[in-house]
């Protein structure tokens, strides 16, 4: 079953080696999964499309759209551009009064669509003065504890 679930539900496909264990008269079966530095695996959700997720403490979570922009952008060595203008401004500003906004909250504060303000939020992430926090319950943007506007 672990097999079947690496090579034919991931794409592309994870490796993985097993260690089995013996506790208390009972075989326990450890899956071991390496991260993998080269791709961002995808595996199909409750509707049957591929999404990739994140490990998120114990839970599976569909990656934020933000954090795939994230992703993109390293995996082509794309530089972020910062323009300081007015909605720069105003969410770092927010930030420093605020400890967090969402993306839909970004978006309305602005007046920006979502595709702009997933491109701004991820900008931030990357040069590092905005951490991303993803939950089962939400995603939410933060002023970095090592961000020199903290």
């Amino acid at each position: 079953m672990i097999q079947a679930a690496a090579e034919m539900y991931c794409q592309p496909k994870v490796d993985y080696s097993t260690e089995e264990w013996e506790i208390n008269g009972k075989t326990v079966l450890e899956v071991i999964i390496p991260k993998d530095k080269h791709h961002k695996h995808k595996a199909p959700d409750n509707q049957g499309d591929y999404r990739i997720f994140v490990r998120v403490k114990d839970e599976n979570l569909v990656a934020d759209s933000v954090l795939i922009k994230v992703w993109k952008a390293e995996k082509f060595s794309r530089p972020a551009k910062i323009a300081f203008t007015e909605t720069e401004e105003q969410l770092l500003h927010y930030l420093s009064e605020h400890e967090e906004i969402t993306l839909k909250e970004f978006q309305q504060m602005a007046h920006i669509n979502k595709r702009k303000a997933e491109a701004i939020l991820a900008d931030f992430i990357i040069v590092g003065t905005i951490d991303l926090i993803q939950t089962s319950q939400r995603t939410v943007f933060r002023l970095s504890q090592a961000s020199i506007f903290n």
